[in-house]
């Protein structure tokens, strides 16, 4: 069965929430301070005319969200429209989420202009910009919006989406590090670089530098997929970085696919070793090809001592060289994880996991006294037999608040599901999902 869609449960809105297929100036709702649609290219937006009258009402255009249904057909021009907009806007607007994803047309020129109408809105709290895979996007004008970024004295969170953009290089994260000075109050930071192959140790350098005066940074969450220039060199540039974020609650990072190796691990382990109020920490080294249990010795290291760590995420898929000993050394400090309640553990494909391995990690989950959600992917792990998924089961019993189990054994082909239907048979108060 397929495991259970965890999505985040998200505050309501103290605005009403507006939803149109296309917007117009004539089918404008007259008065709200939230919109937020999803249009085609070619549409005009005309929200200053909603606002002159929207005044008399006292009631202000505060918030705008647009997410272009038909990405791949909007061009600069698009974006100048939606800027003018935004600049009639600009003293009483104070979140902005845009989403142009797949764009064969947005260029620099897009960038440059948003970033002028950015400078004319100070009173801008938060903003999401998504140009996922719009490739014309070059250095220049990442280094414009920064400049528009740096006018944004009151933002408090800022999530920038650059996915598959190939043309962007390390000066980019250079211009976006400088303009994090000026924003003081920036309490959560997520950028998203995956795939931008150009990116590399030199370029977490310089963000490492601009993480350094982002004082009150509460989480962050860093996606450098796939960008295969980046690994130890990086790793210990941004480990600086990270130490200094004494009041970090929330850290995400994603680095699959890059050239990070057992001493990159220990380095960022090291850094995250300083944020003794972390609740939330997710860490994604899958694919990295020369990945050992050195590294999760270096994790385990890092773990102990977090007694707020809530929820931990450990996706290793792939890394050919972690084995059962491995899961000892991690399984091991689960005994200083006091208040996790969330745990997920992604090894598939790491082929020297074995039962013995199975028997490490069943003996540190019950020490996980508050754990109520968790999810083991040990798919295509070949050796793992009957015995090991039975030893594992025996943990999961003794977790007195579990309320959640996710077991992966996809593709172990001496795993049958006799072995796991005998897990479930033992703990009817629990949810389990399984697949083998």
């Amino acid at each position: 069965m397929d495991s259970p869609n965890h999505s985040p449960t998200l505050p309501p809105s103290p605005t009403e929430i507006l939803t149109f297929p296309l917007v117009k100036a004539s089918n404008i709702p007259k008065a709200f301070n939230l919109f937020k649609t999803k249009i085609g290219s070619g549409t005009f937006l005309d929200l200053y005319a909603h606002n002159k009258h929207a005044k008399k009402h006292s009631n202000i255009l505060s918030s705008l969200e647009i997410e272009y249904l038909y990405a791949k057909q909007v061009t600069n021009l698009d974006i100048s429209s939606i800027s003018s907009n935004l600049l009639h806007n600009s003293n009483f607007l104070t979140s902005l989420r845009l989403v142009f994803r797949w764009s064969q047309y947005i260029s620099s020129l897009s960038l440059k202009t948003l970033a002028v109408s950015l400078k004319a809105t100070p009173s801008l709290q938060i903003l999401d910009l998504n140009f996922m895979k719009c490739e014309e996007i070059k250095p220049d004008g990442l280094q414009t919006l920064a400049f528009g970024l740096s006018n944004l004295h009151s933002l408090h969170t800022l999530s920038l989406k650059f996915s598959d953009c190939n043309n962007l290089t390390d000066s980019s994260l250079r211009t976006l590090s400088i303009s994090f000075k000026k924003l003081k109050f920036l309490t959560h930071l997520k950028l998203d670089f995956n795939a931008c192959i150009k990116i590399s140790d030199s370029g977490l350098g310089f963000l490492a530098k601009g993480l350094k005066g982002l004082k009150r940074l509460q989480s962050l969450a860093l996606d450098f997929s796939c960008c295969d220039h980046i690994g130890d060199r990086g790793a210990l540039a941004l480990s600086k970085g990270l130490e200094v974020l004494r009041g970090l609650k929330s850290l995400k990072m994603r680095f699959p696919s890059t050239k990070i190796e057992n001493e990159g691990v220990r380095f960022i382990s090291e850094g995250i070793k300083a944020l003794g109020n972390l609740q939330d920490l997710s860490l994604d080294f899958s694919y990295c090809a020369e990945i050992s249990d050195k590294s999760m010795e270096s994790l385990a290291f890092c773990l102990k001592g977090f007694a707020l760590l809530e929820s931990l995420e450990l996706i290793f898929s792939n890394c050919w060289e972690i084995k059962s000993e491995g899961m000892g050394l991690l399984a091991g400090c689960f005994g200083e994880l006091r208040s996790l309640v969330r745990l997920n553990l992604q090894f598939a494909l790491c082929e020297g996991i074995l039962d013995e391995g199975m028997r490490y990690l069943s003996g540190g989950l019950v020490n996980l006294k508050s754990l109520e959600f968790v999810c083991l992917n040990f798919a295509s792990c070949w050796d793992i037999t009957n015995e090991g998924v039975e030893i594992l089961g025996k943990g999961l019993k003794g977790l007195q608040a579990l309320k959640v189990a996710d077991l992966r054994f996809t593709y172990c082909r001496k795993v049958d599901h006799e072995s796991l239907e005998s897990i479930v048979a033992g703990m009817s108060n629990v949810r389990i999902y399984f697949a083998c």
